[in-house]
């Protein structure tokens, strides 16, 4: 494996883990504040449509997933 390809591997991988951290950390105020804090810090979030942002994020953040798992895998192969 080359340089090139281990450098990209790595910024993969990092650039998935931030997005991965920022979903995940975003999910999880989310459901502090509608559950139990009760702050309403995202008053635009109501139960009616509770489950389909978190649904949403989830969807988005799969690849990510992927990609930072994949890159992971790649650079303990070499």
């Amino acid at each position: 494996m080359s340089e090139r390809q281990e450098y990209r591997l790595k910024r993969t991988l990092f650039v998935s883990g931030l997005v991965v951290l920022a979903i995940t950390t975003t999910m999880l105020l989310l459901a502090i504040d509608i559950i139990a804090w009760e702050q309403q810090i995202f008053t635009w979030i109501s139960h009616t449509n509770y489950l389909w942002f978190i649904g949403s994020l989830t969807l988005l953040s799969t690849p990510f997933w992927i990609a930072g798992a994949s890159a992971e895998q790649k650079l303990r192969e070499r």
